[in-house]
């Protein structure tokens, strides 16, 4: 029967007749599936696992701890702590694991670890599988205890470290400390305090009354220059000499006329002796239209420059000679006044070298009070941290013991074994209809094409019939 026949159509005749057909089938494979699997299961070790979750401080809790009003807040304490993966990296170290599991007297193939971080939290994971469920809980819990003991172990070596640092140091703050109270002490015995102070106050009164006349004379001089300077550039600007132009008649008429008039003489004493057009008439008659050429185009004014002294200059020059001896006046003045007031600041300067020695002294001592403060209370402090048992991490789900293996899971697998068993008895019920009905596809055909050869025969060869009388 081919698969689009009516026995694959999703009726339910057709699926209750497959049943009572293939059911056997399906269960006899699912139950050898099942057996196989019980089997297997009873070859297969069992595996126990306990799992020891830590909730770790991370690396800001020295953040927390710090003192703003100490400078020295923080510079002894402990190390900060990890974050929560460098901790699993720590604990990951097979030395670590392999402590563990010595204190136990397990070998290292017997246990297996499992470090990671509970996902987005400061928590710590720590699982142990073996064959024995009560080896999984004390490997779990033993390689968590060993760890914290060894943080806080190390901790604490820190912590005690930088107190004896911090005790040393303690020390040399009230050995300056000391020095510095009896350097005070000789200090105000050698100088009068009250008179050095009012005296100082005195010359600084009157140095501030002659800084401000040097100021008065510093701005004057600066003015000076600066009048000196433009009136330096105005006298650069200024001509030597005053240039005038006059109008007069111009001497060239004069003498183009007389010109003329010579050659009109000329030229009427050779018409006496020569025609007109002779060639020395001609010529002079040549010259005299030049001549009223010249004289038509010469100007009747020309313009005469004469040059004087510039009386603007000469009074330039003055006011800069004048200039320059009030400027030397008030240079010698400030140089003068400069000079005082160099001898006024180097007597203030002794008087400021004492105020400022003992203000020196009195820093020394403030800064030593303060040092050996800071360094007493940081003493107390690391005391106290290093008593506390300080540790980075702290359990928060001890390990315990596994009621039930780890590994095989006897129902998941049962379950599964079940599930495969009845899709393979399924399918083989499936495979065997396909099989039958191919066959049964056959051999019909085979029946049909004989029927229709005798059929066939029949009609070619007819029978006799006996006809009686």
């Amino acid at each position: 029967m081919p698969w689009d026949s009516p026995l694959y159509t999703a009726s339910g005749g057709d699926l209750r007749r497959f049943i009572r057909s293939r059911g056997a089938l399906i269960l006899k494979t699912a139950a050898s599936v099942t057996c196989i699997a019980i089997v297997a299961l009873l070859f297969i070790p069992t595996r126990y696992q306990s799992e020891v979750r830590l909730l770790t401080e991370g690396n800001h809790a020295a953040w927390m701890q710090a003192n703003a009003n100490s400078p020295l807040s923080g510079l002894f304490a402990a190390p900060a702590g990890h974050d929560v993966a460098t901790q699993v990296e720590e604990i990951i170290n097979p030395t670590l694991q392999n402590e563990a599991l010595s204190k136990l007297h397990l070998k290292q193939r017997n246990v297996h670890y499992q470090i990671a971080q509970v996902k987005n939290t400061d928590v710590l994971s720590i699982k142990a599988n073996a064959s024995n469920a009560d080896h999984a809980q004390s490997a779990a819990q033993t390689l968590a205890n060993l760890y914290l003991l060894r943080s806080a172990n190390y901790r604490r070596s820190e912590l005690l470290k930088a107190r004896d640092f911090a005790a040393r140091l303690q020390d040399s703050a009230l050995q300056k400390l000391l020095r510095a109270e009896r350097a005070e002490a000789q200090f105000k015995r050698k100088h009068q305090i009250a008179d050095l102070n009012a005296e100082q106050e005195q010359r600084e009164i009157e140095l501030g009354q002659l800084g401000a006349r040097r100021n008065e004379l510093t701005h004057e001089v600066a003015g000076l220059q600066a009048h000196l300077q433009s009136c330096r550039q105005q006298l650069s600007r200024t001509p030597q000499t005053i240039q005038s132009t006059t109008k007069r008649s111009n001497p060239k008429i004069n003498e183009l006329r007389e010109q003329l008039a010579q050659l009109e003489t000329d030229r009427k004493e050779l018409l006496v002796l020569y025609k007109p057009n002779h060639v020395k008439i001609q010529t002079i008659d040549a010259g005299i239209i030049a001549l009223r050429a010249r004289l038509k185009h010469e100007p009747a004014l020309v313009a005469i420059t004469t040059r004087s002294s510039n009386t603007e200059r000469i009074a330039l020059a003055r006011s800069i000679q004048n200039l320059k001896s009030k400027l030397a006046e008030s240079s010698a003045s400030l140089n003068q006044l400069t000079a005082i007031i160099a001898q006024l600041r180097e007597k203030i300067g002794r008087l400021a070298d004492w105020q400022s020695e003992l203000e020196r002294i009195e820093r020394d001592k403030v800064t030593a009070t303060t040092t050996f403060n800071n360094l007493s209370q940081e003493v107390i402090n690391l005391n106290i941290s290093a008593k506390a048992q300080p540790a980075i991490a702290r359990i928060i789900q001890p390990a315990t013991t596994p009621a039930t293996p780890f590994w095989p899971n006897r129902s998941q697998v049962m379950a599964t074994a079940i599930g495969l068993g009845l899709f393979l008895g399924i399918c083989l019920g499936l495979l065997k209809d396909y099989q039958a009905d191919r066959i049964g596809v056959v051999t019909d055909t085979a029946v049909v094409t004989q029927r229709n050869d005798e059929l066939m025969a029949t009609d070619d060869n007819p029978p006799h019939s006996e006809h009686k009388p």
